[in-house]
């Protein structure tokens, strides 16, 4: 009726949250990581491990529904 169709559902994506901020895993790349948690960056660590340690959480949605224009 609206002139879409399902073309696929994405992958599941994640996002870092504690009781202040949200960031997005595109902030949250291990390059950036100095820049956003300071002293509490460790260059050996990888991303998870540096945000857990910062007392983030990893959260997970569900994929999106991607549609396209039949027209």
């Amino acid at each position: 009726i609206l002139g879409f169709s399902l073309s696929h559902i994405s992958i599941p994506s994640y996002e870092w949250v504690n009781t202040k901020h949200t960031y997005s895993r595109y902030q949250t790349q291990k390059h950036k990581l100095s820049n956003l948690l300071g002293d509490k960056f460790d260059a050996t660590k990888t991303e998870i491990e540096n945000m857990d340690y910062a007392g983030f959480y990893q959260i997970f949605d569900c994929g999106n529904l991607v549609y396209i224009c039949d027209k």
